[in-house]
């Protein structure tokens, strides 16, 4: 019998570009497939990873066993893993996804994720995580969102990440938080959307103009996007 692969795009020695881990050298494991179709034109962001999922724009990847990832994983001799997509957790329920993960839980590895936060964080992985970092799609999505799906990530130390481009963006993340009851307290990362460095410090005065007022009671971070500025994979 065939074992079972987990589909991955790739993986890579790199930092964690974004986030209150932001410099950290990280391996990111980027796997394949989305449930989601992330597209400025139908009121949301256009994708930077897009060949993970798009018809006409995906890479063929590779399907590699729990033994086989964790060792190229291994092979870079980094204790931070950081699995993102595509939708990561599509996989949580494959073997080969929960064996990996469990491997590099032993190992010491400390692994990070990357998600949309609209698959309900199963908790015989949880344990094996070290960090969450969420970042809803509500302007496209909303209705993909609920407070129990929010609820399932409270087992582990997570925060939301929410990027910004307009005024209103910044309505749409605080609104959110609030109707999938997300707790105070909660860590939350304000992004300025952009592909230069231009972009970025254009969204950033919106950040710095409205951000904290209107985020009270979460604890409010203004995050980076490293791989932009200092120009790293």
């Amino acid at each position: 019998m065939a074992k079972d692969t987990i589909w991955i795009a790739q993986i890579v020695a790199s930092k964690q570009g974004e986030g209150i881990f932001a410099g950290l050298p990280v391996v990111i494991v980027r796997t394949m497939v989305c449930n989601l179709a992330c597209q400025k034109a139908e009121g949301g962001f256009d994708c930077d990873t897009a060949y993970t999922w798009k018809a006409g724009e995906m890479i063929e990847g590779s399907h590699l066993t729990a033994d086989e990832a964790y060792s190229k994983i291994m092979a870079y001799n980094i204790p931070a893993v950081m699995l993102t997509g595509g939708e990561p957790l599509l996989n949580q329920h494959k073997e080969a996804f929960r064996e990996l993960l469990k491997k590099l839980y032993e190992s010491g590895v400390r692994v990070h994720v990357e998600t949309n936060g609209t698959q309900k964080l199963d908790e015989d992985i949880a344990k094996y995580l070290f960090f969450v970092a969420i970042s809803p799609k509500q302007t496209q999505y909303k209705t993909f969102y609920k407070p129990s799906i929010a609820k399932s990530y409270q087992k582990v130390i997570h925060a939301y990440k929410f990027v910004i481009r307009t005024v209103e963006n910044l309505k749409d993340a605080s609104e959110w938080l609030k109707d999938n009851e997300i707790p105070w307290g909660t860590f939350v990362e304000l992004m300025p959307e952009g592909i230069t460095a231009k972009d970025l410090l254009k969204h950033k005065a919106i950040i710095d103009s409205r951000g904290k007022h209107m985020f009270d009671g979460y604890y409010m971070v203004e995050t980076s996007r490293m791989q932009i500025e200092e120009g790293f994979a």
